[in-house]
């Protein structure tokens, strides 16, 4: 599993141009990253940051560590508007030099991807016959929209994999009649890791509570376990919790960005577009309250510690002012957001990355809201959605059907799908956070496409069941090699 999803991601990185930067919607991660290279500071030169989680920059230090030089300072800045976009740094670095570190970020992230699906199969066949797990496992690993995400300057695939060596790791804790505690310190340590790349799991030890308490109602033993996850959990995310608190005098686990979203969620109504930026649609607003707060000069992200500090008791004091007048408004919008997040799948980004593959391909604003988003046909990226979908209802499909068996079969799948569903829809959801679902449905959708071809082989024989898996096998082939 691991070398076929790698050879496919290589085929895509020696013959496709890459999303890379994405016109800045990959953010400052690659700047962070060099800068933690090259002064062994999270931030920007000497100027320590506590806005941003330190997870993939640290991954972007790392793969320049091992496998690249470090880049050279230049003091006149790169020509080529692509790498200067790159540079949200006051040191600038040679664009040759860039360019090496990106072309290892995207190797280092092909290698990320076809782990992932590597421990995804090896969580599948926990649950399902072995070749419906194979089968499962390929068709995440060729999915375009993980296929895209090795070329993309973003956490996503660092993060997809960290995901699902979580839930492998808590499979394997969970498994007998008595959780091994041991084992759940392990779990806990890797989405410690997991966590410092997104924060939105901080919020997984109740959730764990409540799905260990559905198994075992007696309350003591649950407890015990879930207090063994956190203290691993714990054990990961302190010492950063220590250090935000050394520069900050303030307590922040992993970032400083919670009332910001927090503010954007509490403003207005705005609709969930799945295909479009959200966050445009309360861009005048932010754009005014970073112009009066920070010092420093106007961007999203503060430079400075102080600037962060600064701009949360902002964004805290009008969440608490707009949660006062209009409750409903923050209500209205956790709902959209739960809403968009099980049901959606964008189709922008793998048009993206086709269009991107043509030669006359240009820089277009089409994340936007409101604007059309005619640069590619959809065909290919619709149908790679629908595919996601499809795992969408069976996933439902297969909680239904153990619950009425009571079969714990999907507890932990359950339970994470659940954690970072319910946390993004509690501070805001957008455009590049629908990845998150995506181990969770291929997880219990191919549970269903399990237990359905045991069916359809009792009623119609064994052939059948094969050749329905030849025929998913062979979408999902097809789908990377129309993509590509």
């Amino acid at each position: 599993m691991f070398a076929l999803t790698l050879s496919v991601c290589a085929v895509s990185l020696t013959t496709h141009r890459q999303l890379g930067y994405l016109r800045g919607l990959a953010d400052r991660w690659l700047a962070l990253g060099l800068n933690q290279r090259v002064h062994g500071v999270l931030g920007d030169g000497q100027e320590p940051t506590i806005f941003k989680p330190p997870g993939y920059p640290t991954f972007i230090a790392f793969v320049v560590l091992v496998g690249v030089e470090k880049p050279r300072a230049t003091e006149t800045f790169p020509a080529y508007p692509a790498w200067s976009e790159l540079h949200g740094l006051m040191v600038r670095y040679e664009p040759a030099d860039v360019a090496r570190i990106v072309t290892a970020v995207y190797w280092a992230q092909a290698l990320a991807l076809a782990a992932a699906a590597a421990l995804l199969f090896l969580w599948l066949a926990r649950l399902m016959r072995v070749e419906v797990a194979f089968v499962g496992a390929l068709l995440f690993g060729l999915s375009p929209h993980t296929l895209i995400l090795a070329g993309f300057l973003h956490y996503s695939a660092l993060h997809l994999l960290l995901m699902i060596a979580g839930g492998v790791a808590l499979e394997w804790a969970l498994s007998g009649e008595r959780p091994s505690r041991g084992r759940l310190f392990a779990a806990g340590l890797v989405w410690g890791i997991a966590t410092l790349v997104r924060p939105v799991t901080l919020l997984l030890p109740p959730f764990l509570l409540l799905a260990l308490l559905l198994r075992d109602r007696r309350w003591r033993a649950p407890a015990a376990s879930v207090l063994v996850f956190t203290l691993g959990m714990t054990a990961v995310i302190a010492p950063y919790t220590v250090r935000n608190y050394l520069r900050s005098g303030a307590i922040v686990p992993v970032s400083a960005q919670v009332w910001m979203n927090l503010w954007a969620a509490s403003l207005a109504p705005v609709a969930p577009q799945p295909d479009h930026l959200r966050w445009k649609a309360v861009r005048m607003p932010l754009m005014r309250i970073l112009k009066r707060v920070p010092e420093s000069p106007l961007r999203t992200d503060p430079e400075t510690v102080r600037d962060s500090l600064r701009l949360e008791a902002e964004f805290r004091r009008l969440t608490l002012r707009n949660l006062g007048r209009r409750p409903g408004v923050y209500v209205a919008n956790f709902a959209s957001s739960l809403w968009t997040l099980v049901r959606d799948m964008p189709t922008v980004l793998v048009r993206n990355f086709q269009y991107l593959g043509r030669p006359e391909a240009t820089v277009r604003d089409w994340y936007s809201p409101g604007r059309v988003q005619d640069f590619h046909p959809p065909g290919a990226s619709r149908l790679s959605a629908a595919v996601v979908h499809a795992l969408g209802l069976f996933s439902v499909a297969a909680l239904l059907l153990d619950a009425r068996r009571r079969d714990p079969a999907l507890l932990v799948a359950g339970t994470l799908y659940a954690c970072v569903v319910v946390a993004h829809a509690l501070v805001w959801m957008d455009l590049l956070y629908y990845y998150v679902k995506l181990p969770f449905v291929f997880v219990a959708g191919f549970r269903f496409v399990d237990q359905a071809l045991a069916w359809l082989g009792g009623r119609a024989g064994r052939a059948w069941e094969a050749v329905v898996l030849v025929l998913v096998t062979a979408l999902g082939v097809g789908l990377a090699a129309w993509v590509l």
